[in-house]
């Protein structure tokens, strides 16, 4: 039910503010102390694609190499990132509209909450506070050829049948986990995998003021 914005709150409790993030739409909502829907607002999420082809790269990590193929006009290789400045300028536009629309005061809302997309990741730098990329959500597919050959590698096939020998003695949950592990490309090790080879800068900050974040934390 949303009510009319010219309603007062009523009791002593606040209002409630939740932003959900998404990758596709940016939307604010404003409940009163009842948790009865007062206004919302919401625009949407200006998220960058690229199909294009893109030359091979590769980076190595410990004792593997690891080379990661781009290109092609399917669903391998297709970016799916955020600028974090323009996203965050859209938080805060639609946050003071919401406030603007309802005439609450930022002082009058007792708590926020903040839904957010998982395994959305962004690499910035300790010291200048300055992001090193756009935000690269779990809709980038550009590692799922990396996940592809370490899931056929001999190590992800040895933890299998490991597992798969283990499970048939013991039935442990713990060892059936292990017979079906793989890596996804919705997982963020190999997106970030994928960020290291494109940026060379990155990698080697790995071991300085390099920090990685996703954003549902």
């Amino acid at each position: 039910m949303q009510l009319d914005s010219d309603e007062v709150l009523n009791g002593s409790g606040g209002a409630l503010l939740a932003v959900d993030v998404g990758t596709t739409t940016i939307r604010a909502c404003l409940f009163d102390s009842c948790c009865r829907l007062m206004r919302h607002v919401e625009e949407p999420v200006s998220c960058f694609g690229n199909c294009a082809g893109l030359p091979v790269a590769a980076v190595t990590v410990r004792l593997f190499q690891i080379c990661v193929q781009f290109g092609g006009s399917s669903e391998e290789g297709i970016r799916a990132e955020i600028d974090p400045d323009l996203l965050w300028k859209q938080f805060v536009s639609l946050v003071s509209q919401l406030l603007d629309e309802t005439r609450e005061r930022a002082h009058g809302v007792a708590a926020m909450g903040i839904c957010c997309q998982r395994n959305t990741f962004i690499c910035w730098d300790r010291e200048s506070g300055k992001p090193c990329h756009n935000f690269i959500t779990w809709k980038d597919s550009r590692a799922r050829n990396a996940c592809r050959m370490w899931n056929n590698s001999w190590t992800v096939k040895m933890i299998n049948f490991i597992g798969f020998m283990m499970h048939m003695l013991t039935r442990s949950a713990r060892f059936r986990a292990a017979r079906i592990f793989s890596f996804l490309n919705a997982m963020v090790t190999h997106r970030l995998l994928v960020t290291l080879a494109e940026v060379s800068q990155l990698y080697s900050d790995l071991c300085g003021p390099l920090q990685i974040v996703s954003a549902d934390v």
